[in-house]
């Protein structure tokens, strides 16, 4: 019974009684009377329970050290180690544990995974780890392992979304488990690959270190790009509200265009960021030559991409505004948007190499400024032009392609101010 276990205890003097209210097992002190010696290992001892126990019940002992050498161990007279050869290694941050995503103790649980209040953080922590490692992989110059990747995590998250929701009846939450699951696969898988594949991203801790000009360096790209992507998006909000003020009509072949349009130049925005990590690398190698031998084939590259698509748009326009719409009228708005703005997909293929150009040699100022001359003038073109009652909507469409064609003679001025070194 209980009691029989208490009565034990008792017997062994291993229980101590407290107000006679409380018992309190301890382990009992004769036990180090019943040796002629007795040696623990332990370390810290001044600050261990261990050293109070001994010192309640004035138990003697000596300290001793343990001392390699040769590959053996042996034991010596106490002495204190140099710890300022620990110290070097030793990282003391005193601060959030992460100021994008604030955790109590119990974050990344088993619980915390299962609110539904989590699921965004989640999403985001998926995306992070893939576009982290990915980023990493191409900094090198491997674009393939990537792709890669993506391409196992589509294939994955189709092939779960059928087992989920056609073969076992989980519905919705079967839909969105297999999109989490396919994403995270991709993520740990590529953060496996350049574990293993890549040494120079295997970090030790004695390698972090706070570098303020590392520091500063990363937030002069990472907040002067966001401030062009939210210049870019503000620019579209207000040629949007433009259109919608020449009616449904209008409105419904702007909307289907664009989507044919991003969808037709989106291949060159990553033309422009494979151009920007191929810049970065022989800019950090001090190799103006080959950067320059690479300018001129991505900018060929670009011109017969963009004119092959071009051509396309423009031929097929009509067929592909009736993938979205039936409307003769809003089919023929959308496709004098496609005919007109699609004949100049080259220029804003140039500009997107700007954009890489100028982040990779640490001057995102710039692409800024190509972001709102472009922007600005698209904005300001449409305005003007569209209140002409003899050019209307089409006044639009036209101030697309100008914006860009000014923000390239932009970036070709800034290029040829910047000097043959760059």
């Amino acid at each position: 019974t209980k009691y029989n276990d208490i009565k034990i205890l008792a017997e062994s003097r291993s229980l101590v009684c407290i107000n006679q209210k409380f018992l309190l097992w301890h382990y009992p002190p004769d036990i180090f009377t019943l040796f002629d010696n007795i040696y623990i290992l332990t370390y810290l001892f001044e600050a261990s329970i261990l050293k109070g126990y001994f010192d309640l019940y004035k138990i003697r002992y000596d300290k001793k050290s343990i001392c390699s050498e040769n590959g053996k161990y042996f034991i010596t007279d106490f002495c204190l180690p140099d710890t300022k050869v620990y110290s070097k290694l030793l990282n003391i941050y005193d601060g959030n544990l992460n100021t994008n995503i604030k955790q109590k103790q119990t974050g990344l649980s088993s619980t915390w995974f299962g609110k539904k209040v989590n699921i965004p953080i989640i999403q985001q922590m998926k995306k992070n780890l893939y576009n982290y490692f990915a980023n990493c992989l191409r900094a090198v110059g491997d674009s393939l392992t990537p792709l890669l990747f993506l391409g196992i995590s589509a294939l994955l998250n189709v092939g779960l979304d059928v087992l989920f929701v056609a073969v076992m009846p989980f519905g919705i939450r079967g839909a969105a488990a297999a999109t989490v699951i396919s994403q995270y696969v991709s993520g740990i898988g590529i953060w496996v690959y350049t574990w293993k594949r890549v040494p120079a991203f295997r970090f030790e801790k004695s390698q972090m270190r706070f570098r303020r000009k590392i520091l500063k360096s990363i937030l002069s790209l990472s907040v002067l790009t966001s401030l062009q992507q939210s210049i870019m998006n503000f620019g579209i909000l207000m040629v949007q509200g433009l259109v919608n003020s020449f009616g449904t009509n209008v409105m419904a072949a702007f909307s289907a265009a664009v989507k044919i349009d991003t969808f037709a130049y989106s291949p060159v925005q990553d033309f422009g960021n494979a151009f920007s990590t191929f810049v970065a690398q022989n800019h950090g190698a001090g190799e103006g030559e080959r950067i320059h031998a690479g300018g001129r084939k991505a900018a060929l590259a670009v011109l017969l991409f963009c004119g092959g698509v071009s051509l396309a748009v423009a031929v097929c326009a009509p067929g592909l505004m009736r993938i979205f719409v039936e409307d003769p009228l809003v089919v023929d708005i959308g496709t004098k948007y496609l005919r007109i703005e699609g004949a100049f997909y080259c220029l804003i293929g140039f500009l997107f190499l700007f954009y890489g150009y100028f982040r990779a040699v640490e001057k995102p100022m710039v692409s800024v400024v190509l972001t709102v001359v472009s922007l600005g003038t698209r904005v300001a073109l449409s305005y003007i032009l569209s209140a002409i009652p003899a050019v209307g909507y089409v006044g639009i469409w036209v101030s697309i392609p100008a914006g860009w064609i000014l923000a390239d003679l932009a970036g070709l001025c800034c290029l040829r101010k910047m000097g043959p070194g760059q």
